[in-house]
Parts: structure tokens; sequence; C-alpha cells
């Protein structure tokens, strides 16, 4: 047992230093985000989200526009759990001066242990330290506290990314991580989506919503909540959690950048790649309408 602990810590420390080394080497690697943000990041502006973050804005074009630097720290497929966490494992370290978060329309609705939610839960295992992280990782079940004693645990799902990171061509900051889509000729959504509504309002999700904001403003950080376009019908933004999310928006002052005010000028399918996502050319008009209303906000 004795030896087993000192193996075990041990790969731990291995693995810090591959992280470290990938960080150093090829830090704007799609696969880095994560460690990208929670560990060297420092633009003024940072953008968090799941796919709709990473698909839709540009950070180039917001840069160009508001004179800050900015960075895209969207990751496709981790939802609202995952990015509270981010936002405050980045801002125990770093605070940017704005955070624009895009939000999922039914984001305060579900179970907070889901396999929706958690499926993403493992890439902060590395991070179990953070006291924010600390608290949801071990909210997946009554032995997973004992689970992350394991060094080996924490950091079994990232041994490919940090080789891939360290052997593959260094990644450019061009795009600064925002991550385009491209629609094939003709090959566009046909028809709209008419999303299910679910009538119900997770408190627990929206106390980690409210403990997020106002652990920002403690640290001084400008909070820009935004949803952007899917090829819908709409109906969703008259369910509870939407109205929910707009009252937690009001109650803190917050800037809350909605496209369903403009509905009718996301109508044309040659804007997405698919029924949840903009093509590039579909993030391109998102900016035009996005960008004006930050720069209203600052």
């Amino acid at each position: 047992m004795a030896v087993l602990v000192v193996v075990d810590q041990g790969v731990g420390v291995a693995y810090k230093w591959l992280r470290g080394e990938a960080l150093e080497r090829n830090p704007y690697k799609e696969n880095q985000k994560l460690a990208f943000m929670a560990e060297k990041i420092n633009t003024d502006v940072v953008i968090v989200g799941a796919s709709d973050a990473s698909h839709h804005y540009i950070s180039k074009m917001i840069e160009d526009s508001i004179g800050m630097s900015v960075y895209n720290c969207g990751q496709d497929g981790c939802f609202f759990i995952y990015q509270n966490c981010a936002i405050n494992l980045m801002i125990e370290r770093y605070s940017p001066k704005v955070i624009i978060w895009e939000m999922m329309e039914d984001c305060l609705s579900g179970d907070i242990t889901s396999n929706h939610e958690y499926q993403s839960i493992n890439l902060l295992y590395p991070y179990y330290s953070n006291d924010y992280c600390h608290k949801v990782i071990n909210e997946k079940d009554k032995y997973q506290r004992y689970r992350m004693l394991s060094m080996m645990y924490r950091n079994n799902s990232y041994l490919r990314r940090y080789i891939f990171s360290l052997i593959k061509s260094k990644s450019s900051n061009d795009s600064a991580g925002y991550e385009p889509l491209f629609s094939a000729v003709d090959n566009y959504p046909s028809m709209l989506i008419e999303k299910d509504i679910h009538q119900d309002i997770n408190e627990n999700k929206v106390k980690m919503l409210t403990k997020t904001i106002e652990n920002c403003r403690n640290k001084g950080v400008k909070l820009v909540l935004a949803s952007s376009p899917g090829f819908t019908d709409g109906t969703v933004f008259s369910s509870l959690q939407f109205k929910k999310l707009e009252e937690v928006a009001a109650d803190y002052q917050l800037p809350f950048i909605e496209y369903y005010k403009r509905q009718d000028l996301f109508r044309d399918s040659t804007l997405f790649k698919d029924v949840s996502h903009l093509n590039d050319k579909g993030a391109r008009v998102w900016m035009s309408y996005f960008i004006p209303e930050l720069k209203g906000t600052l």
C-alpha cells in the first residue's frame, strides 16, 4: 500500500509536469482550453460557454471593436456546471475585466447530477484542490471523494491530450480561441427546430449561478450574459427557466444580450451549420448585432 501511494503521487507529479510543458509549448491547442484558462490566460475579456460560445463569438472582431484583448474559452459539450467551475477556477488566479458568458436557454433546468451535465466534469479533476471544483466534483456520487484521493484517477483522461499537445505542430493564436464552422453548399437546416420546454427550475442551479455572479463581483469582474441564435421556433424563450435567467440578470443588474429579441433576423438557414450552431457566415452576422450592444455595456 505504501509503494502504491508513492507511485500514485509520483504519477501526479509527472502529470503536472506534462501539463506545464504542454501549456508552455502549445498553449493555444483546442484541447488545452481549460488548462489555459486556469493557468495562463491574461486577456482583458474572456468568453465562456459550450459550443455556442466556441463557434459563435469571433474574438478578433470583438477585440478590434472594443480595443481590449479577447480570448474565447468556449468548450464544446461542456455545460452549465462545468462553466461555473471554470469561471471560479480562473478568477482564483486571474480576474479579467470582462467575462462574456454564453447561456443556454434551459441551463437552469434539469438534474444537477445528470449525465448531460456531468459528462465533462472529469475535465476538472486535475483541479480538485480548487474549493469550488472540489465541492462540485464530490456531488457526482457518495464514493467520488475517495476516488479523488488517487492522482492517477484525477488525471486518467489527460495523458493523450498532453502528449498530442507536445508532439503536434504548434497552434497559432490567430483566431484567439474562436472555432469557425463551415457549411457545405446547399447543406443547411431545412426546418426550424421546436425545442421541448421543460417548465421546471432547479434551485441548486440558480444558487450556483448567483454564487458565481457574486464571486465575479467580489473580484471586480464585469459579467455580461448572452444568448446567441439557434435555428429554433423561439418558444423556449417563454419558458419558466428562461424567465428565471432574465430575472437573475435583472436582480444583479447584469447586461443580458439576447438574440430572441431579433429572432426574425435569424430565419435564414444559410447562416447555420445545423439547428443549434451558426456557421462562420452566421457568426459574423451575429457579431454585427452583438458587438454594438456589448460596447454599450462597457
